[in-house]
């Protein structure tokens, strides 16, 4: 399972452009506004927008944009490593988190070896659970 969510995200970054943020962003990492980008109609602006995939329901062009780039398959790659990593650490921290059977309490980050916060809800059992170093295991489930 942990192999099919990575894949998908990887697959989802292979098939837009290295700088679209979002649509609910007003602009892209290489700074393009992307409703100026676009022109047109407020409505169905995003069916024209040339950052994600070509697709069978658009009903009009894809706007330019000499910006486009793809990531590059080193860069899809680690990024597969990165998530499998994470992946794989988060499950050892809540097998850890569960072994101590307490609702809150922190443990040592198995990615870090620094203090990883938890709290175990009390409903249904979900742990949450956030690392002290940046950047490093953080949840919600």
């Amino acid at each position: 399972m942990a192999k099919t969510m990575s894949a998908t995200k990887a697959e989802g970054r292979r098939i837009r452009c290295r700088h679209f943020t979002g649509a609910q962003n007003k602009t892209c990492r290489a700074g393009l506004n992307y409703r100026e980008l676009v022109s047109g109609d407020e409505i169905g602006w995003m069916a024209r927008i040339p950052c994600l995939p070509e697709s069978p329901l658009r009903k009009e062009p894809r706007a330019k944009c000499d910006k486009y780039a793809d990531y590059t398959d080193a860069e899809l790659e680690a990024e597969q490593r990165e998530s499998n990593d994470r992946i794989a650490h988060t499950g050892e921290a809540i097998k850890r988190i569960r072994e101590t059977k307490l609702d809150q309490g922190s443990i040592e980050c198995p990615k870090c070896q620094k203090r990883l916060g938890f709290s175990v809800a009390k409903t249904n059992g979900h742990v949450w659970g956030r690392c002290e170093t940046k950047g490093c295991l953080a949840w919600m489930m």
